[in-house]
């Protein structure tokens, strides 16, 4: 079981906002030019929404979500102010997918699920201070979460791999690249 500190704490502090680089903002532009291109989203749709209904929206979801009413505000007022279209928040979730997506406010919510192995093999192990830490806990952190992710790439080769002959087969192999295609973009160093 999580304990109810891991239940409220947000995944990160928000970010600073001098700071370009940070997932959230990289991946806000990429979904940008990906609008532009003629993607569309079913968070979008609430983007025209005054800023007070946009952060009230995302906060409550997060409370939700179980994030302690302080933080969440917090994390609402940062993505609305900055312009985000991401935010991260974790809590114990009552399923056994690694992460849930709620399109909320104009923003794309991630709730990474403290109950799911994945985040025990790559999100905490990651998130722990490295200033205080040793260079062989620090390898044997990398180590771990390099296995951790290999790990969930076998899990969907597996998954794909069970799939009948067919339309389902088809489909989640088309999954797997238009994915693929997405996620090069929002990986790539260059924006």
């Amino acid at each position: 079981m999580v304990s109810l500190k891991h239940r409220q704490k947000a995944l990160v502090p928000p970010p600073k906002r001098h700071d370009l680089n940070t997932p959230e903002k990289v991946a806000t532009t990429i979904t940008q030019e990906r609008k532009l291109q003629g993607h569309k989203g079913k968070s979008d749709e609430d983007e025209q929404l005054p800023k007070e209904e946009r952060k009230q929206v995302i906060k409550e979801t997060l409370k939700e979500e179980g994030v302690a009413e302080s933080q969440a505000e917090l994390l609402a007022a940062t993505t609305v102010d900055d312009g985000l279209k991401y935010t991260f928040a974790q809590s114990a979730l009552d399923s056994s997918a690694f992460f849930s997506v709620k399109p909320r406010g104009g923003a794309i919510i991630v709730t990474l699920n403290t109950n799911h192995p994945a985040y025990q093999n790559l999100v905490e192990i990651l998130e722990e201070d490295v200033d205080k830490a040793d260079i062989d806990t620090l390898r044997s952190r990398l180590t771990n979460s390099l296995d951790g992710l290999k790990l969930l790439l076998m899990a969907w080769a597996r998954y794909e791999d069970e799939q009948p002959e067919g339309k389902r087969k088809d489909h989640a192999q088309d999954t797997r690249v238009d994915w693929g295609r997405v996620a090069r973009r929002f990986l790539e160093n260059e924006l």
